[in-house]
């Protein structure tokens, strides 16, 4: 399930065309950014994961949208490799 969806893309905005000197500037900058935010921007990305848990528990711990499309995919990738 793509729980941290909701977190990393916001973070991929802020981060969008920035250029760093090396992996330690990255990882402040990143510290830095998950320090800044508020604590109801950590609520609103559990809450919206809440219909998707749901959806998941629904189905028995099976999280495809799409089954086909999902069986698709795992026979490409067992082709390909």
């Amino acid at each position: 399930m793509p729980s941290d969806f909701y977190l990393f893309l916001h973070l991929k905005k802020h981060l969008a065309g920035k250029k760093f000197d090396d992996d330690d500037e990255v990882q402040g900058k990143v510290m830095t950014w998950f320090k800044e935010q508020a604590a109801d921007f950590y609520d609103s990305g559990i809450k919206t994961m809440v219909p998707s848990l749901n959806k998941c528990l629904d189905n028995a711990g099976d999280y495809v949208e799409n089954k086909v499309m999902y069986r698709q995919f795992i026979h490409i990738v067992a082709f390909v490799n």
